[in-house]
């Protein structure tokens, strides 16, 4: 009995887990064509803290921190199932960072690091142009730069 519940456990984590992936793909994609960005590879991962193993796209499954390089967008997500919880809709109704059904946390790391992206993709300054990327987000979605910056 219990190795078929087990087993039903993993299947049913493997479920959420690969709806939360398609889900925070959707987002991906949507958010990069109102912003005109090129979409670049996104390595969605569940974090493993005391792993050595390495994603299909040579990261590091014990990086907790999401990250944007110029030809990858990494997101670390926990193994609780978080990204599947909420499946916000596009684009947000609500800019509060608190409504956690709009922004999971996903959602924060993965728009965080899109605006590193507007920065290197737009402004042609990554690391350089925080206020300029947050401002060209805003703009985009026709929000408040300090909503923006609230999320951040």
């Amino acid at each position: 009995m219990w190795t078929s519940f087990l087993r039903l456990r993993i299947y049913l984590t493997w479920c959420l887990l690969n709806q939360g992936k398609s889900s925070i793909e959707d987002d991906y994609s949507s958010v990069c064509s109102t912003l005109k960005l090129k979409p670049d590879l996104l390595d969605i991962y569940e974090y493993k803290i005391d792993s050595d193993n390495m994603t299909q796209h040579d990261t590091a499954l014990r990086d907790t921190f999401a990250a944007y390089y110029p030809s990858k967008l990494t997101l670390p997500i926990a193994d609780d199932g978080n990204a599947s919880d909420n499946i916000p809709i596009f684009p947000p109704t609500d800019w509060r960072r608190l409504n956690s059904y709009q922004w999971p946390p996903w959602r924060i790391d993965l728009w965080h690091e899109i605006v590193h992206q507007v920065e290197d993709q737009i402004l042609n300054e990554h690391g350089e142009s925080w206020a300029e990327a947050i401002s060209y987000v805003a703009e985009k979605f026709s929000v408040d730069q300090k909503t923006i910056e609230g999320l951040m």
